[in-house]
């Protein structure tokens, strides 16, 4: 069963590197007019511990602003006091939108199986990397990667208020990369790789650790397949 989740996705003109994706953030939030929590997740001196609806990431190598749900209403705060000048860290930057696009994505449970790509995925915490370095298989592996991924996709179905309550399953069929990247000032295990699972994800979304920042990027590479 699948709901329709309303999605914007906003696309800049400008080439930016990875490691300015949190400047980019903090300048869109430096922006608003109002303090917002969908843009930052953070409420006062807490934190929102909740699936990001507003997401900063890199698409085709440029700056992207990706809305989910009621992200999607959020966003007209930013654009109600837009400023195309930016500060990223020592450089100055003139934002150029190239397109913003509002459509209904779905998102759920199917009987059929699609196959996606998720890049910049980061599973594993310190205490389950030691775990999946000591494991004795890469079927072992494998399957500690999967069930860590069926649990990224519950908690994004929760926090956009789909119910995902039909089992979920999820098979990689490539892990084309891994490697490390520092987030939060430590070193974590990156990957790169393909599944195929019976979710219905939207493009664009992110899953895991990160997906604020343009970690766990997911695309669709297939249709649906028996």
């Amino acid at each position: 069963m699948t709901d329709n989740i309303k999605m914007t996705v906003i696309r800049f003109g400008n080439q930016m590197r990875q490691n300015e994706l949190p400047l980019f953030r903090g300048a869109v939030i430096r922006s608003l007019p109002n303090d917002n929590v969908l843009f930052h997740n953070h409420g006062g001196d807490s934190l929102r511990y909740a699936y990001p609806l507003i997401q900063y990431k890199l698409l085709d190598g440029r700056a992207a602003i990706v809305c989910i749900g009621e992200g999607s209403n959020a966003i007209r705060e930013y654009f109600s006091n837009y400023s195309s000048d930016i500060v990223l860290g020592t450089r100055t930057a003139r934002l150029v939108i190239d397109s913003i696009s509002e459509t209904f994505a779905q998102a759920g449970v199917s009987d059929s199986v699609s196959e996606y790509r998720i890049r910049r995925w980061l599973p594993l915490n310190r205490e389950n990397y030691i775990l999946y370095q000591e494991s004795a298989s890469l079927a072992e592996r494998c399957g500690m990667l999967e069930k860590i991924l069926i649990g990224n996709i519950l908690s994004f179905g929760k926090g956009i208020g789909v119910d995902m309550a039909e089992e979920i399953r999820c098979e990689l069929t490539d892990i084309r990369r891994q490697y490390l990247v520092r987030y939060k000032g430590v070193g974590l295990s990156a990957f790169d790789l393909s599944f195929r699972s019976n979710a219905v994800l939207p493009g664009f979304i992110g899953l895991g650790k990160g997906v604020s920042i343009g970690h766990g990027v997911i695309s669709r590479i297939a249709g649906e397949s028996a």
